[in-house]
């Protein structure tokens, strides 16, 4: 096609996507059409209406102004509140459309939208931000900074201030670009890595930088977008800031040039890595550049030679991507779909994979009934859709159930937070303690441990794969345990973004199957199986069940590579006859809570059992009292989180965080020596890779566990034969093997 077809193409297009969209149904975002939930305010009709008002800008064609005040009028009310908006749900994102609003007021005049500019402008007056002054991206994603939201607040940002507020915020605007070119910017390329997290706690921020692993290039397109969007709203008196965004952003397309595919005129998703396996030439990104790069040349930021290299993105997007279909409908190809990095508590978003339509039919089951428990965000997704979000799943997913607010955690991090924060407010625990026997005790019950003796008016029975024997004990009956062994891989760091997502399969009657997961440590875990074991403390690995797992995980996730893996093991589920969970008082024994047969949900499900639990006592006659001093924070030093001046700081102040122990998680002898002295003392190697990760790495303890052993005995005062490896009876030593001579004893030889 020629170029006069092409823009002729795209503009009956335009004019098509305003003939059959409204502010309830918008065709371009044709995801939330399909899935029936009623339209937001978002920052993808601030993008499209933004086109409209500039074609009505250019052409005069009433016809764009008319859709774009129509649609932004089903959201703008008369006092200026906007539908579906809230300012405190602090989303850079759902500034973006604010931008239209100063069109339209400067050509209707109303109120309205002077109001609702007002309503925007709220949100960033108390928008969380980073120690340094920058805007969270989205208060889910605590000190993070994102490209786009630069692009999302900053253009709306800086004409607000230029135009009502004296340019009082306008260097703030200046200055959070200067932040980024700080702490975003790669030297040896120029270009921009898409995320910063500033307490470097998100597990895919660089221990030292903060920064996202790779250069995305949307993300790039977002911000060169934002520059230039920022320039045309800032006003030349503010002389060395308007130039320094000015330096900044040429600088910026000079960079990004150089990585413009010679053959097409387009740029690679992964823009540093063309050729590259999953890899591809992504169209909106593109795009961004060729708008950016335009507009910059056109109000002479830009000198007039980078237009040339806007046209063939433009114009290289069309020929490769832009088609007509045999019914006259247009067609474009190679769009990203969504990349995110994950936000607060590691929300990572799960899929639940169909292979067909048997599959898909109960996928609509459990969507609907997702609808009806207040899962917020969940979709049906087609086939293309999931690869877009996950392109190393099978090829023969039919679609899949996306739910983006599950989050991963670390499970034993969060049971030693639970547990510690219990202690520090009055908990009682009692370590390898057993309980061997119940009996009645006036109203209660007294039991009987190793350890001693314990009374207490009421019991929770949460003793997981005892329950049921714990219960008898009581004189309870009424369930028995089957315990169901699942086995595991844990692969090295090198597979950690082989998945994105949780990945399910379509549930059955053994349960959830096999899923492939990152973890918050960066590495991908695989599993579980499902067998029926008559030892419920049989959890050894096997070749049949490991051999399971990677069966049915291939299903879903074909190229994982298995000579990365650095650790199997196993755990026992505690299955009961009963089909749901069994939290409720005993029957025989009053006073008595069970909560038993959890199966494999139990730490996503604990805070609502637990709530349960408190429920179920104050029933049995407790009374409960809000404790008047809770301690509900808990401080813990992970060095390789902080950033360079922190740990020098850290250093000076004790020189243990400069000695590395566990060079594989960059675990030093400072968060050790801190963790043995924690209100749960942890007494066994196990203990402390438990608590700071000593030992989880590649080598799994082979070049750190010795030097942690010595820690242990050092810090706690204990001969080195009485460390353990992990429970009771785990020693490693016995004795020493050589005494030495008599000479080298000063005395009797023994």
């Amino acid at each position: 096609m020629t170029h006069e077809e092409i823009l002729s193409m795209l503009g009956d297009y335009v004019d098509y996507l305003i003939a059959n969209s409204s502010a309830e149904a918008p065709m371009w975002n044709i995801e939330k059409v399909r899935s029936g939930k009623p339209n937001k305010w978002n920052y993808i009709d601030g993008c499209m209406i933004t086109a409209c008002l500039s074609l009505y800008k250019t052409t005069g064609d009433e016809k764009y102004l008319k859709f774009s005040k129509d649609f932004i009028d089903w959201f703008v009310q008369e006092d200026g509140s906007i539908k579906t908006y809230d300012p405190k749900e602090y989303n850079l994102d759902n500034v973006n459309q604010g931008k239209n609003l100063f069109i339209l007021y400067d050509i209707f005049g109303d109120e309205k939208y002077r109001k609702a500019i007002d309503t925007i402008r709220s949100q960033l007056l108390t928008q969380p931000r980073t120690k340094e002054g920058n805007f969270w991206h989205k208060d889910i994603y605590p000190w993070q900074v994102w490209l786009d939201g630069t692009y999302m607040a900053q253009p709306f940002y800086m004409e607000y201030e230029t135009r009502y507020n004296k340019m009082q915020g306008c260097i703030d605007s200046y200055k959070q670009f200067m932040n980024i070119k700080k702490h975003m910017r790669d030297e040896k390329t120029g270009l921009y890595y898409h995320g910063y997290d500033e307490s470097r706690q998100m597990y895919w921020a660089d221990p030292v930088t903060g920064c996202s692993p790779n250069f995305w290039l949307r993300a790039m397109g977002w911000f060169m977008v934002a520059m230039v969007d920022v320039l045309e709203r800032m006003d030349e008196q503010l002389y060395n800031e308007y130039r320094g965004i000015m330096a900044m952003f040429k600088q910026t397309i000079e960079d990004v040039h150089k990585f413009q595919d010679e053959e097409t005129g387009m740029f690679w998703q992964v823009m540093d890595h063309p050729g590259v396996e999953g890899n591809y030439l992504e169209t909106s990104g593109t795009a961004l550049f060729a708008y950016a790069v335009l507009k910059g040349v056109r109000l002479s930021y830009l000198p007039k030679r980078m237009a040339a290299w806007a046209e063939k993105a433009f114009y290289g997007t069309c020929d490769k991507y832009l088609s007509k279909n045999p019914d006259g409908s247009l067609q474009l190809d190679g769009i990203c779909l969504v990349a995110g990095l994950g936000g607060k508590d590691h929300r990572v978003g799960s899929l639940v994979l169909a292979f067909g339509e048997e599959d898909e039919r109960h996928l609509e089951k459990l969507y609907q009934q997702g609808l009806a428990n207040g899962v917020p965000g969940i979709e049906l997704l087609t086939a293309d859709e999931v690869h877009a979000l996950e392109p190393n799943v099978s090829d023969k997913v039919t679609a899949a159930l996306y739910a983006p607010t599950a989050a991963i955690v670390s499970p034993w991090e969060y049971a030693l937070a639970l547990a510690e924060t219990a202690v520090v407010n009055g908990c009682e625990l009692r370590l390898s303690a057993p309980v061997t026997g119940i009996d009645r005790a006036g109203e209660g019950y007294r039991l009987h441990t190793p350890k001693g003796n314990f009374e207490a008016r009421y019991i929770i029975n949460a003793a997981g794969l005892h329950c049921d024997k714990v219960h008898e004990m009581a004189g309870g009956a009424g369930f028995t345990v089957q315990g169901v062994r699942g086995e595991y891989y844990i692969m090295d760091k090198s597979q950690g973004h082989v998945v994105e997502h949780v990945i399910f399969q379509c549930p059955n009657e053994r349960g959830k199957g096999v899923l492939v997961s990152p973890t918050v440590h960066g590495n991908l875990i695989v599993g579980p199986s499902a067998d029926a074991v008559e030892d419920v403390e049989s959890v050894a690995n096997t070749a049949f069940g490991l051999e399971e797992v990677r069966t049915a995980a291939a299903r879903s996730v074909p190229d994982l590579n298995y000579r990365e893996s650095i650790r199997n093991f196993s755990g026992v589920r505690c299955y009961t006859q009963q089909e749901d969970f069994i939290i409720e008082e005993s029957k025989q024994a009053p006073g008595f809570i069970n909560l038993a047969g959890i199966r494999s949900p139990g730490l996503s499900a604990a805070p609502a059992i637990a709530e349960k639990a408190v429920e179920l006592l104050r029933g049995c006659g407790l009374e409960t009292v809000e404790k008047e001093h809770f301690t509900d924070t808990r401080k813990r030093t992970v060095f390789r989180h902080l950033s360079p001046k922190e740990k020098a700081a850290l250093i000076k102040e004790n020189p243990l965080y400069g000695r590395v122990i566990c060079r594989c998680e960059t675990v030093t002898e400072g968060e050790i020596v801190e963790a043995l002295h924690r209100p749960i003392v942890p007494t066994s190697i196990d203990a402390i890779k438990r608590r700071c990760n000593a030992g989880m790495g590649r080598c799994q303890g082979g070049f750190c566990g010795p030097r942690v052993h010595e820690i242990i005995a050092r810090e706690l005062g204990l001969p080195k034969e009485q460390v353990l490896m992990d429970e009771e009876g785990s020693w490693l030593l016995c004795g020493e093997t050589k005494t030495g001579s008599k000479a080298e004893k000063g005395g009797d030889a023994q």
